[in-house]
């Protein structure tokens, strides 16, 4: 597939990470900075809802499976760049940002293909159980074997090779934030020099 984003590649920026890792922060501090965000949810919200499906994090990661297993591995990163590509003819210049791909081949992609910087996010499983649990998300699980069973499958523990692995997104982030503190503006701090350190200054505005 042919796109013409690559006239502004340097202000592209792709975060990955496990479920309640702390990309929703990330992203939402990027977008206060003037990027558009792009998101992995969104394919996936299309084509379950043409599939006639409802939302749950399960069902959400078999549809995902499911066009990389038709289409392949880097399927939903080239849809994407489809989307980008439209708001780019619009708008040239605007920054860009790619939230929640999930697995390694979509994150090469848009490595290769949109020049994008890769921001990782991570943090202990027991840290991230108590984000989930205080976010109460309805598609996050209530237990922590539940919350373990699909961050298993989100990470792609023992998973087939066209299923998520978010742990193999992470092999290849440009930089990647350790988020185990409750502190918000410290967390924010070390996304900004996270980002520094791969050539992406950003303001102090936000």
């Amino acid at each position: 597939m042919k796109t013409n984003v690559s006239a502004n590649t340097a202000s592209i920026i792709a975060i990955v990470g496990p479920i309640a890792a702390g990309k929703g922060t990330a992203a939402d501090l990027l977008v206060l900075q003037g990027y558009a965000p792009f998101n992995y949810g969104d394919v996936i919200y299309e084509e379950r809802t043409a599939l006639g499906l409802k939302e749950e994090r399960k069902i959400s990661n078999a549809v995902g499976a499911g066009l990389r297993l038709e289409f392949g591995n880097d399927i939903i990163a080239k849809r994407i760049a489809e989307a980008i590509e439209r708001a780019r003819r619009q708008a040239p210049q605007q920054k860009i940002l790619i939230d929640g791909l999930r697995h390694a081949d979509e994150v090469l992609w848009v490595k290769e293909h949109l020049g994008a910087r890769i921001l990782g996010i991570t943090a202990t499983p027991e840290v991230r159980y108590r984000r989930a649990v205080m976010r109460n998300r309805p598609v996050d699980p209530k237990s922590p074997e539940g919350f373990a069973e699909v961050d298993r499958e989100d990470r792609g523990v023992g998973s087939q090779q066209h299923e998520n692995q978010t742990d193999a997104c992470l092999h290849y982030a440009d930089v990647i934030i350790e988020n185990n503190d409750d502190d918000i503006d410290e967390y924010k701090s070390k996304i900004r020099e996270g980002l520094q350190r791969i050539g992406v200054q950003l303001s102090k505005q936000s």
